[in-house]
Order: structure tokens, then C-alpha cells, then sequence
């Protein structure tokens, strides 16, 4: 099986070179680890103690484990601890979070890669985040007794439907998995479904919403409004986690009421950093005067009239921080393919929040929040201005919508505590059938 995976890894790598040339090319679209994905080159581990390698595709995935990475290393101190990423922007993001562990490139999912990447790492155990299901790296770490672990799993309906007609194969790559932390008894079902075995799932809530922050006091948020010289009659609409031509609709919204509402201001935020230089250039040709982000002097050395009531924010990891500086937020991802990105952050501090109808990654959220009276889900972009406008004439309606999210979101953990506590117990559990099983096979 593994040969039949390597040549289709290797045929989709060829048909994708003409478009990873065109993003280097025209869009300055670096990966400067991708040698080191295809060789498996991670570091070589030297020392005999356990190891436990968590991995996080990118940078939402490190902010949702970063708490759940703190605790255990507290809690097995003698275990070394490694986290490993897929993106740059992931990768930065671990080593600003965790700096006092080692932080690594994961391999692509070819025999060799994973092979070599395993025997320079040796670790004991994997803990994956949410969806990382790649069948040569399950099925090499099965051979060799390495025990792998899902954390904050999510499973949505169109890929459970698609697992399940080629059943045969990934009943086989998800019977693997040690064990499944889920966030919702939906993805239990659909786990179980895709052939992971009953007993080894376990519903422990999303970590996402541990590190939810509510405060907007908070000093790194009180932090972004000295630098946008942020006034009391400033009304900020986020368009956060955008994806192209959502900047398009946020700015036609911006332009069309901007006169009639002079103390709107417009903050951009494109979720991913390569599209940076793209909305700038979007801004310019519709001759909107902006600020970038990176560009803002620190907060003690703002001068009046620095800032422009546009700003770009072209920064990687504060967006959670910049949604407590917003009224109105919409959150992208839902008007194209991605399925949505995660609108409890800007919930969670209350602002008034909306975005498209294509949340399938997020739909128990979004349940969750329309139960609650706390959102607006827009059916076309053009929903998206009337929205706007209602909550700039509306004052109620707008501040209604964020306590509404925040009462919700700030109801205290149930009596089995948090996603994070019921997480680390889960894998406690699971390693402690492990230490079992492998003593009664030394038994007999």
C-alpha cells in the first residue's frame, strides 16, 4: 500500500509544481521547508527519555494546543516534549509559544519522509490536533509501537460520507488512532463511523474554547488601541480571516457608508500573510487611504493623525487580540470553500458578529451562537452592508448581539472541568492502558 501512496504523492507533487512556481514567481509565495518535509529531515534526538511529539498544522492549530502543551509538559516532566508544524506561519508561531521546546518541520506523508523523520525524532507517542490523518505516517508509527493520539478532532459530514465509500482502505488508517479526543458527541458518531474503534473515542469539548479571551481590557487589546489611536466614538468593523474577494465585499461596505457614518473605521485582516501585499494593492486601486499594521510606530511614540481609519492589519498572530478592539466583526472563510473560520474569538469579546453561509467546520459554533441570539449569518456579500448598516443606526441591535455571545460563552465549565483537563485525562488514560496491555504481553 505504501508504494501505491508514494507514486500518487508523487504525481500530485508533479501536477503541482507549474502552481507552486506561479505563487513563488508572481506572488512571492515562499516555502522554504519543503526539502526538509520531502527528505524527513527533523531533528536528531539524542537523549534516551520518553518523548512525546505534538503536531500542529498552522497557527490556529498551535494557539488551540498551546495550554493543553503546558500542561502536560508540567505534568511529565521527565517525558521530553517536541511540536511540530506543517506551515510557516505554524512554525513561527510554535516558537514564539514554545520556546523552551524543540520545534520541527512534519514530514511529507512519502514512506522515506516519515521513516526518516521517526527514527531521528524517536518519540513514544503522537498527539495529533484535529484532523491530521496522513496513512503512511499511522501506518509506520503502528509498525514500529509508536502510539498516536487525535486531540480537538472535528470530522464534518462530507468527509465522513467520503471516508465511508472507500471504507475498506480507511478503516484501516483510522483503526491506528490510540485514541480520538473529540469536541462534539457528533464527531464521536462520525469517528466511530469512519472506523475508529468505540472505546478509544472520547468527548472532551474544544480547546479553542479554553483560551477564548473575554476581557477587552486586557492589556495586549488596550495595547492595539493606543496604536490605531483607537477614540471613544470609534465604531471598528473586523473583517478577520479573509479570504479572496471577501476584503472586496468588506471594503464596498466600508465605501458605501463612510459618509453617512464618519466615525466608521475598517480593519482588514487577510488569513493568510502571502495576501498581504494583494489587499494593499486592492486599497490603492479603490484609493482608500490605509495604514499597515507593521508600519505603526509602538504605542508610545504614536503621534496624532499617524493612523488612517483603514487599517491593514499584515500581522501573524494578533488577530485574537484585534477582535477586542472591534464593534462589528465578520469572519471569513464563509463566503468561498475553506468552511468557515472561527468566529468564537470576536464572539467571546463581544463584538457583533456575522459571516457567510459556508461554516460546515464550524457548525456546532454556529449553532451555538444562533441558539444564543449572539450572530447574523449572511446569506449573499451583499448581506454583508445591510448588516453593517444596521448595526452602525442600531446601537441596541449591535450591543445586544455581543452580551448576548459573551453570557453564552462565559457560563462557567461543567463539573468534569475544562476541554483541557478532560483532554490530559484522556490521554493519562489511554497511556496507562498501554503501560497494561504491554505488560500483559510481557507476561505471557
Amino acid at each position: 500500500m505504501k508504494y501505491i501512496l508514494n507514486l500518487a504523492y508523487l504525481l500530485l507533487l508533479l501536477a503541482c509544481l507549474p502552481l507552486l512556481l506561479y505563487q513563488r514567481v508572481f506572488r512571492g509565495k515562499v516555502r522554504p521547508a519543503l526539502w526538509k518535509k520531502f527528505c524527513g529531515s527533523g531533528p536528531v534526538r539524542k537523549s534516551n527519555r520518553r518523548c512525546t511529539l505534538f503536531h500542529a498544522v498552522s497557527l490556529g492549530e498551535v494557539q488551540a494546543i498551546r495550554d493543553l502543551v503546558d500542561a502536560y509538559v508540567q505534568l511529565h516532566p521527565h517525558t521530553e516534549v517536541m511540536v511540530s508544524t506543517t506551515t510557516q506561519t505554524g512554525y513561527n508561531a510554535a516558537r514564539k509559544a514554545f520556546p523552551d521546546l524543540e520545534v520541527c518541520f512534519f514530514p511529507f506523508d512519502f514512506s522515506w519522509s516519515v521513516t526518516r523523520f521517526l527514527n531521528r525524532i524517536r518519540p513514544d507517542r503522537v498527539v495529533l490536533a484535529e484532523l491530521e490523518i496522513w496513512p503512511n505516517f499511522l501506518a509506520t508509527c503502528h509498525e514500529v509501537g509508536i502510539r498516536c493520539c487525535l486531540v480537538n478532532a472535528r470530522l464534518n459530514a462530507r468527509s465522513t460520507a467520503r471516508y465511508q465509500r472507500i471504507g475498506f482502505f480507511f478503516e484501516r488508517i483510522f483503526g491506528k488512532l490510540d485514541l480520538v479526543c473529540v469536541q462534539t458527541p457528533e464527531y464521536a458518531t462520525r469517528f466511530q463511523q469512519a472506523g475508529v474503534p468505540h472505546r478509544q473515542v472520547v468527548v472532551t469539548g474544544n480547546l479553542k474554547y479554553d483560551a477564548l479571551l473575554t476581557d477587552r481590557s486586557h492589556p495586549s487589546i488596550q495595547e492595539k488601541r493606543s496604536l490605531i489611536q483607537w477614540q471613544d466614538q470609534d465604531l471598528v468593523f473586523l473583517a478577520g480571516s479573509t479570504q479572496a474577494p471577501e476584503e472586496t465585499y468588506a471594503i464596498d461596505s466600508f465605501l458605501q457608508l463612510r459618509q453617512q457614518f464618519e466615525n466608521l473605521r475598517l480593519f482588514l485582516c487577510p488569513r493568510h500573510p502571502e495576501r498581504f501585499d494583494e489587499v494593499a494593492r486592492i486599497l490603492q486601486q479603490r484609493e482608500v487611504p490605509f495604514s499597515r499594521r507593521s508600519e505603526l510606530p509602538p504605542a508610545h511614540q504614536v503621534e496624532s493623525n499617524a493612523c488612517e481609519k483603514v487599517v491593514l492589519l499584515d500581522s501573524v498572530g494578533e488577530l485574537r487580540y484585534w477582535w477586542g478592539v472591534a464593534d462589528i466583526a465578520f469572519v471569513g472563510g464563509s463566503f468561498g470553500n475553506r468552511g468557515g473560520q472561527n468566529m468564537m474569538e470576536p464572539a467571546a469579546l463581544g463584538a457583533a458578529v456575522s459571516f457567510g453561509p459556508h461554516t460546515r467546520n464550524f457548525r456546532s459554533e454556529v449553532q451555538l451562537l444562533n441558539e444564543a441570539k449572539a450572530c447574523e449569518p449572511l446569506a449573499q456579500p451583499e448581506d454583508l452592508t445591510r448588516f453593517l448598516e444596521k448595526c452602525l443606526t442600531d446601537r441596541d441591535y449591535r450591543q445586544r448581539l455581543g452580551k448576548n455571545a459573551r453570557k453564552r460563552l462565559q457560563q462557567s465549565p461543567d463539573e468534569q472541568g475544562t476541554a483541557r483537563e478532560k483532554t490530559l485525562k484522556a490521554l493519562a488514560d489511554e497511556s496507562n492502558r498501554s503501560h497494561q496491555a504491554g505488560e500483559r504481553g510481557q507476561a505471557a
